[in-house]
């Protein structure tokens, strides 16, 4: 099971009881599956390339084989850590 950061579990839409749609739907994958909380996810996607973005969507819509799928997930978390040490600096 993954571990998630706190702050990123606060902002996890699904955990609270209310109507939800399929936007915090999408936004909570995303925040959990990259350990990242809403302001670092509005960061990136702010910030990022359309290539850059291209990642992220190519590494929820699966792939083909093993070697692919490592390669999109290497891609996104290179994408990733890169916003965040700038979205880090930007914030200190």
């Amino acid at each position: 099971m993954k571990i998630l950061r706190p702050e990123v579990l606060k902002c996890v839409k699904t955990n609270v009881n209310k109507d939800h749609g399929a936007y915090d739907f999408l936004d909570d994958l995303f925040l959990v599956s990259f350990n990242i909380t809403d302001e670092e996810f509005n960061f990136i996607c702010t910030n990022a390339s359309a290539e850059e973005s291209s990642f992220f969507v190519n590494f929820l819509s699966g792939a083909e084989n093993s070697v692919q799928l490592f390669t999109q997930i290497r891609k996104a978390l290179v994408v990733r850590n890169k916003f965040l040490e700038v979205y880090k600096l930007n914030i200190l």
